[in-house]
């Protein structure tokens, strides 16, 4: 594989992406927001763009599946324009850290967009900041969550992106979510050249359903039928 000529030929890109992570969050979801970048910037032949993932919790944080990541405790500081991604999975529902929540009020105050991702949504939800917003979060822990915070509008879909405030599914959705940041920031062609090389087809769009069990997603059942299942 060789690198396209795209190089000198970068727009504006975003300066530094921060995810944060919490004990037990999903090492998949992790990978999916992280690998499209990186792609990026191979077929850029440049850093384009730039991560870290951060943590309140210690140099070492332990995902759902036994393996742990390092992480850099969250500085106060960060650009306006940045994008922070809070990821959360197992327990989440009952993670309540004030510095972290302290923290993401900050930083959007400052500007940053957030990106709950997961159940991510607890603790940005704890932090004030979705009122009124229309989010998403894994489809089953959707009800509990709708339960436990109003005022909010909750569908069940991969990502929704509004101005300041972005939410994403979980799970391989990352990858969705990340190709339509791409392509809004540096064009079609590259998010299509990312799907290339990661082999990932087809690309979904925020508005797709999270699962396609009997009944879902199939439009050869009778109306009747398919709302009978659901």
């Amino acid at each position: 594989m060789t690198p396209n000529k795209n190089k000198g030929k970068t727009k504006k890109a975003v300066s530094h992406v921060t995810i944060v992570v919490v004990p037990r969050f999903n090492m998949a979801t992790l990978v999916s927001l992280i690998e499209p970048m990186r792609v990026a910037n191979y077929l850029y032949s440049q850093q384009i763009y730039s991560w870290k993932t951060v943590s309140f919790e210690g140099p070492e944080v332990l995902a759902s599946n036994g393996m742990s990541v390092e992480a850099r405790e969250p500085t106060e500081h960060l650009k306006n324009q940045d994008l922070i991604f809070v990821i959360g999975s197992w327990g989440c529902e009952h993670y309540a850290r004030r510095e972290l929540t302290a923290w993401v009020r900050q930083q959007y105050s400052r500007g940053a967009r957030i990106c709950s991702v997961e159940l991510g949504c607890y603790i940005v939800a704890r932090a004030g900041l979705l009122s009124g917003k229309k989010l998403t979060t894994h489809w089953s822990w959707l009800p509990g969550f709708q339960e436990r915070f109003s005022g909010m509008e909750v569908v069940e879909q991969l990502f929704t992106i509004n101005e300041k405030i972005i939410s994403c599914a979980g799970g391989f959705s990352g990858v969705d979510l990340m190709l339509k940041l791409i392509s809004d920031q540096q064009g079609v062609r590259l998010a299509g050249e990312i799907a290339d090389q990661m082999l990932y087809h087809p690309v979904r769009s925020g508005d797709s359903t999270q699962r396609h069990i009997l009944g879902r997603g199939n439009e050869e059942l009778l109306p009747q039928v398919a709302k009978a299942i659901e």
